[in-house]
This record gives structure tokens, C-alpha cells and sequence, in this order.
């Protein structure tokens, strides 16, 4: 078989997973689309700059969106077109693997896992590691390894976080039918 045969089929499958998942649970969804929306808001920057062709009032209100939430040092960010997206490497590969994670819930989910806590930890102590000897300067953090811990940190917290969200919701979204059901019962 070929492989681009392979990917395509790959694609497809995940595809109609996907959908038939949406379909069975509305928080899935939007989180899913909620996770999409911020991960495209971070090209704001850049494409704003490309399509006005200059440094105009979009491009700076797209990046005071984001500098209440990150650094965005320059040195640190990924640049698309010459342009930094809206926050840093590692804060965007967090929210790409973010998404990814709740792309991917659906074909493996953290959800039969009970400590959920230990692997959170196990997510963000390579960030920290990083973050902590950069900062006594025992190592530079290099574009590498932000991207690398962002993106672990993100898909794991994805996996564990999307099955969470999506039974506290349909929880609260179930008693709240169930008592206005109840309520109207009683008024009848």
C-alpha cells in the first residue's frame, strides 16, 4: 500500500471520527472549535501585517490581545512572513498541542486514567526544568526545546482536560434540564 494512500485513508478516518464524535457531544464541540478559534488567533499578527502591508491598527490590537497573556520577546516567538505570531514559541505550541490533544481525544483519551494529577505533572516538569535552569543560567533554553515542552505540555493537558470538560458540562447542562423538568412538573 502506498503511503500516500495510507495518509489519505489515515486522514479520512480520523476525519469521520471526528464528526461522529461532535455529533454525539455539543461541550466536544465546542471546545473543539473554541481550541481552533484561539489557535488561528495567534496568526492575527502576521496576517494582518501581510494583508494591510504595514505596521497599521489591527496588527497592534491583535498583539495587545496576547501581551496581557505572554512576553512575546521576539527572539523567543515563531515568525511567519517576518512577523511574530501573537505569543511566544512556547506558549503558541502549547495552545497547537492543546488543540491537538482534543483533536486526538476522540481516538485515545486519558479519561480511564485515575491521576490524572501525576501525568499533568509528568507534562509540565519538562517546562520547568527548562524555564528554571535557563533562568540560574545553567542552560539556554533554546527555540527547540520551547517548542518541544510547549507541545508536550499541550497535548497531554488536551488529552486529560477534553474529557473533563466534556463530562462537567453535559453534567451541568443534565441537572439543569433535569430540575427545570422538575419544576415544570411541579407547576402542572
Amino acid at each position: 500500500m502506498k503511503l500516500e494512500t495510507l495518509f489519505a485513508f489515515h486522514f479520512f478516518f480520523c476525519y469521520f471520527l471526528l464528526l461522529e464524535f461532535m455529533k454525539q457531544s455539543t461541550a466536544y464541540t465546542i471546545l473543539f472549535l473554541g481550541a481552533l478559534f484561539w489557535c488561528l488567533l495567534l496568526f492575527l499578527p502576521p496576517a494582518s501585517f501581510y494583508l494591510s502591508d504595514s505596521d497599521g491598527g489591527l496588527t497592534q490590537a491583535a498583539y495587545q490581545l496576547y501581551a496581557r497573556i505572554c512576553h512575546q520577546y521576539d527572539s523567543h516567538s515563531i515568525h511567519l512572513m517576518g512577523h511574530k505570531l501573537g505569543v511566544c514559541a512556547r506558549c503558541s505550541c502549547i495552545y497547537f498541542g492543546f488543540f491537538f490533544g482534543v483533536l486526538f481525544t476522540p481516538l485515545y483519551s486519558f479519561d480511564r486514567i485515575q491521576n490524572h494529577r501525576r501525568w499533568l505533572l509528568f507534562a509540565i516538569a519538562p517546562m520547568l526544568v527548562d524555564v528554571l535552569l535557563n533562568t540560574i543560567g545553567a542552560h539556554e533554553s533554546t527555540m527547540l526545546t520551547r517548542v518541544v515542552t510547549g507541545l508536550l505540555f499541550g497535548v497531554i493537558a488536551g488529552l486529560i482536560l477534553t474529557p473533563l470538560f466534556v463530562r462537567g458540562v453535559t453534567e451541568i447542562f443534565n441537572n439543569v434540564s433535569h430540575n427545570a423538568r422538575n419544576l415544570y412538573e411541579s407547576k402542572t
